[in-house]
């Protein structure tokens, strides 16, 4: 920057005076029209990153309810499963063709996945066969199609590969244990109930159900950190997107505010047709120049702010600013607040930049109000806040019923198991089928299911009291979890009150609907010191009861 003379420095403030046609102002035009060029491209840019991440937001939602449906889908799987050797169990003590019947019945719906899932890995896909597929698995019409989508895209991906490889071997199993079924039914139908083929069966039966039960677990299990995975992944994405558009903003200031000052300096004596608002101060802090910018932003006239300090407009931290090694810099930035003549508050952005001249040093400062600016990134930030927050709640809450979901339930019972831990108390789970619920669907149809399914909900919410959570965890199955410090007859209590309120009939017009429900009970840590192992337990629990003739509760012992 060229040191100006004392002559120079009068002229130049002599041409800043009203009335004056500054002898540049078509330099100072171009200028203009170069910023205004500018902005126009970094709106572009700004244009192409919202949309972005308007897209970025809207497959983050499509993603995790394709990751949920499958966590859904999964629940449907292994009840499918678990169904089926229950009634496998039965019919090898029985040989009654209804204990056959609810065997076939159940294992449809896993068969139904294996359909879909082959059906995938065809090349070309088979989409059609896979949507027949996830029907007769029970999976929602509605999330078919994302559950398509994503194997389809995604199916190399290493959790959704590991998560299918385990699948597959599922599906072997299960393939294997009906081949089993069908000889030894072959040979009960012939009349030979000690035929080497039931044998067999009954033999590695209980080897068969320990497979399943290890490979459904482990499905379960990698479907959960994919799904947490692919919810850090998007929540990291998001926050990217957001960082991304603050540098933009941030280095669109800056080099807007750099560029603006080398034109200051360039074109000393056209101060007056600068965009910013200039203000010249001497080495006591008083104004010796004052634009029109300057005047607009602050509303005082250029004559009423010379021989002011500069602190009537710009607050007391400026003289930090003046005073400080950084204030001979032209790159130097800070952020003040500033006073309108009519009292009410302004954000600036500030740049100093000091000069030499033969009258003592000339402090120049170009300030920016950019109030609009810092309340439109406020209400982008508070937006952004909130798309995330909303879809954090869908992905912890279950659609229909309102509640937490599975994966609500794995954070719920890592904190409280943790809380339980260290302060020495018991913790109670209870883990809640509904008896005869497949009996409403294929009776009155899956949209008077869902509307018991929900009034259900809120008969488990009201039942419980307010420290203690209700979760649904796949189809018709729910989980309680006692707060607080609670023993095994509270437990009861709620287990009874839950009954009782669940049995009472369901009105949809007149139709009157009544199912009942099965409640198993574990406690923390009498029955499993981690989450799993206690749903596991509650899980078994809830099968005993179902086993006694259902509609009731059983409390595990000990192990």
């Amino acid at each position: 920057m060229t040191m100006k003379s004392s002559n120079d420095w009068n002229a130049a403030e002599d041409q800043t005076r009203p009335g004056r046609m500054p002898p540049w102002l078509g330099r100072v035009r171009r200028g203009l029209l170069h910023v205004s060029s500018r902005l126009k491209s970094v709106a572009g840019v700004f244009i192409a990153i919202v949309a972005f991440q308007l897209a970025l937001a809207a497959f983050s939602i499509e993603l995790l309810s394709s990751v949920r449906a499958y966590v859904a889908g999964e629940s449907l799987y292994s009840k499918g499963q678990k169904d089926a050797l229950l009634r496998l169990q039965a019919y090898v003590q029985s040989h009654r063709d209804a204990d056959y019947l609810g065997f076939t019945q159940a294992l449809a719906v896993p068969e139904g996945d294996a359909r879909a899932r082959r059906a995938l890995q065809q090349q070309p896909p088979d989409r059609a066969a896979a949507r027949e597929g996830f029907l007769a698995g029970q999976n929602d019409a509605d999330d078919i199609a994302g559950l398509i989508r994503l194997f389809v895209l995604a199916h190399k991906v290493p959790f959704m590969a590991r998560a299918i490889q385990i699948w597959t071997q599922g599906d072997a199993a299960i393939a294997e244990l009906r081949g089993l079924v069908d000889a030894a039914r072959q040979s009960i139908l012939a009349g030979d109930s000690q035929a080497p083929a039931v044998q067999r069966l009954e033999t590695l039966m209980p080897d068969r159900n320990a497979r399943l039960t290890t490979l459904e677990r482990d499905f379960s299990e990698e479907l959960g950190r994919a799904s947490r995975l692919v919810r850090g992944l998007l929540l990291g994405l998001n926050l990217g997107m957001s960082t991304l558009l603050a540098i933009v903003g941030s280095r669109f200031i800056r080099n807007t505010l750099r560029a603006q000052r080398h034109r200051e300096a360039e074109l000393a004596g056209l101060l007056n047709a600068m965009g910013e608002a200039v203000i010249t101060v001497d080495s006591e802090h008083k104004v010796v120049l004052f634009n029109r910018a300057a005047e607009l932003i602050f509303g005082t006239a250029n004559v009423e702010a010379l021989g002011s300090q500069v602190d009537r407009f710009i607050s007391e931290d400026l003289s930090i600013a003046l005073e400080s090694p950084d204030a001979a810099r032209t790159d130097s930035l800070h952020e003040l607040t500033g006073m309108h003549a009519d009292g009410h508050p302004l954000h600036l952005e500030v740049s100093v930049t000091q000069l030499r001249t033969s009258r003592g040093l000339r402090t120049t400062i170009v300030c920016r109000d950019v109030t609009k600016q810092r309340k439109v990134r406020e209400r982008e930030r508070t937006q952004l806040m909130r798309r995330t927050m909303e879809l954090t709640r869908k992905a912890f809450t279950d659609a229909l019923t309102g509640l937490p979901n599975r994966e609500a339930l794995a954070h719920h019972l890592e904190d409280t198991l943790a809380t339980a831990s260290k302060d020495d108390n018991a913790l109670f789970v209870l883990f809640l089928d509904l008896d005869g619920f497949k009996a409403v669907n294929d009776t009155h149809g899956h949209l008077v299911g869902d509307a018991l399914l929900k009034q259900a909900a809120d008969r488990l919410h009201d039942a419980v009291r307010k420290q203690d959570k209700v979760f649904r965890v796949s189809g018709d199955e729910f989980v309680v979890v006692l707060a607080d410090e609670v023993g095994q007859p509270i437990a009861e209590l709620m287990a009874k009150r839950i009954l009782s309120s669940v049995r009472q009939p369901y009105l949809f017009g007149d139709i009157a609907i009544t199912v009942t429900a099965s409640i198993g009970i574990a406690s923390y840590p009498e029955h499993g010191q981690d989450a799993r192992a206690l749903l596991l337990a509650a899980d078994a629990f809830m099968y005993r009861v179902k086993q006694r003739g259902k509609d009731g509760y059983h409390f595990g012992m000990p192990p």
